[in-house]
C-alpha cells in the first residue's frame, strides 16, 4: 500500500508556564501610568478599552516612564494596539551608558491601520543596540498625522518557555498489519526561547 501523507499536528512536549512579565503599563486601567504625548500627539484620553490619541503629525511618538531592566532579561516588547492608519511603527530606547534616542537604539515593526485591534510583538533580544540596562522606552506607532491611536498595554517580556511544536507526525512506510510493529517519522520545533526538555506527545 502506498504511504500515507502525514498529518500536521501542534503538541506542546511539556506544559510550562508564562513568559516572565517585567515592567508592564495596562492603560485600561484608566492612568497614563508615566507615558506622555511628547510629540504630534493630542493629549490622551483613558476609558476601559486604554489609552487614546490622535496624530496631530507626520510623527507622533510617546515616552514612557524611567525604568531600569536588564536588556539581557528581556526578550520582547508586546505593544496591543488599534490605529485608523499606518503601516510601520517603531520602539526606540534608551540604556544607562547612552540617554540619547537615534535611529541605531530602535526597531521598527509592521502596524495594520484597519481600525481594529492587533496585538504586536516586538523581538528587540537579537538587536545589538538592545544591551545594558534600557533606562526608557519611546513608542512611534504610525508614521502620518490624522491618525485615530488607541493602546491597551504595553509589557516588557523575558524569554518564551520552551514549546515543542509537531509539524508533521505520521507513519515513515506503508502501515502495517494489524498488531505488528511499524515506524512513526515526526517533524517538530522549537517554538520557544527557552531549551525543551522531555515530553509526550
Amino acid at each position: 500500500a502506498a504511504s500515507p501523507t502525514p498529518a500536521t499536528a501542534a503538541v506542546a512536549a511539556s506544559p510550562a508556564s508564562a513568559a516572565t512579565i517585567l515592567p508592564a503599563w495596562d492603560f485600561a486601567a484608566g492612568e497614563p501610568l508615566g507615558w506622555y504625548p511628547t510629540h504630534d500627539l493630542a493629549l490622551f484620553a483613558l476609558d476601559g478599552e486604554g489609552l487614546h490619541s490622535r496624530s496631530t503629525g507626520g510623527d507622533p511618538y510617546m515616552v514612557g516612564p524611567n525604568i531600569e531592566v536588564a536588556a539581557s532579561a528581556a526578550w520582547y516588547v508586546d505593544v496591543r494596539m488599534r490605529l485608523s492608519k499606518g503601516s510601520d511603527a517603531q520602539l526606540f530606547w534608551v540604556t544607562a551608558d547612552d540617554g540619547k534616542y537615534d535611529e541605531a537604539k530602535s526597531q521598527h515593526f509592521p502596524v495594520q491601520g484597519d481600525g481594529a485591534w492587533h496585538a504586536y510583538r516586538v523581538r528587540v533580544h537579537d538587536n545589538p543596540a538592545w544591551k545594558g540596562v534600557i533606562t526608557q522606552l519611546r513608542l512611534d506607532p504610525l508614521g502620518a498625522a490624522d491618525a485615530e491611536i488607541a493602546i491597551a498595554r504595553i509589557e516588557v517580556l523575558g524569554a518564551q518557555p520552551g514549546a515543542l511544536v509537531v509539524r508533521t507526525f505520521g507513519p515513515a512506510g506503508a502501515v502495517a498489519a494489524a498488531g505488528q510493529p511499524f515506524t512513526v517519522r515526526a517533524q517538530a520545533r522549537n517554538a520557544g526561547d527557552a531549551e525543551v526538555g522531555e515530553g509526550t506527545l
